[in-house]
């Protein structure tokens, strides 16, 4: 089995998994969103040294590749670029609200809502079923007003992600029993998934192969980007 090296930056949880040879999986993770740089180096040769490994027996790296904080993506980017540039390997990503949903009990609910706060009153949203032992996205990922993502629930669902520390009131007044939040530690992707599903060759997770893909995904403007296009509207 190939090794791989993991890393999720996307929020306030830092993680970094290993995957070694024998199909071991070792994970660290880290609070704090502003010491994600040093963190992720330190946590990265934590594991390294426990499983005796240095860079050059990692055989291919996978990451996160967002939605979720603009920082902590282009850190994570900004790793796998530099270890890229000291040798080739295979490189693979996944979406962060699929990797949230992965590590969601399938008996907690038959539909889930994986939801991220996107700020400036929107939501990064993505419903799932439970179908054949995983939970299978409805529909692809969207960016939701609080309104808009009331008219997608219409029956019994299990509510996950951090969109829930902002939204979560406002939901529970509209719907009551029919929704079920679900624990605070599950809010937030972890590098264990990614490391789990290139064992698993599973397709959520996918090769980066183009300049594009090298890029976090981030499925709207920054708020630096939003405010000089409504300056330049209002001249």
């Amino acid at each position: 089995m190939k090794t791989i090296l993991a890393f999720e930056t996307s929020g306030p949880v830092l993680s970094v998994a290993l995957g070694a040879r024998n199909g071991r999986v070792r994970e660290a993770r880290a609070n704090g969103r502003l010491q994600h740089s040093e963190n992720l180096i330190l946590l990265m040769e934590r594991l390294l040294k426990k499983e005796r490994l240095g860079l050059n027996g990692i055989d291919a790296f996978a990451i996160n590749r967002g939605p979720g904080s603009f920082t902590g993506l282009r850190i994570g980017f900004s790793f796998l670029k530099g270890f890229l540039a000291v040798r080739k390997r295979p490189c693979y990503g996944a979406l962060s609200l699929d990797m949230i949903a992965a590590a969601v009990d399938l008996t907690e609910a038959s539909r889930l809502g994986v939801l991220v706060d996107a700020r400036r009153d929107r939501i990064y949203t993505r419903f799932y079923r439970s179908r054949k032992g995983e939970w299978a996205a409805e529909r692809r990922l969207e960016l939701l007003t609080l309104p808009e993502l009331k008219q997608r629930i219409s029956e019994e669902t299990a509510l996950v992600g951090d969109g829930l520390v902002r939204y979560g009131e406002g939901l529970r007044e509209t719907f009551g029993q029919r929704i079920r939040f679900l624990k605070e530690d599950a809010y937030f992707p972890t590098a264990g998934i990614l490391v789990r599903w290139f064992q698993a060759r599973d397709p959520r997770l996918q090769p980066l192969r183009s300049v594009r893909d090298f890029l976090p995904l981030y499925f709207r403007a920054s708020e630096a980007e939003e405010k000089r296009k409504e300056a330049s509207r209002g001249r």
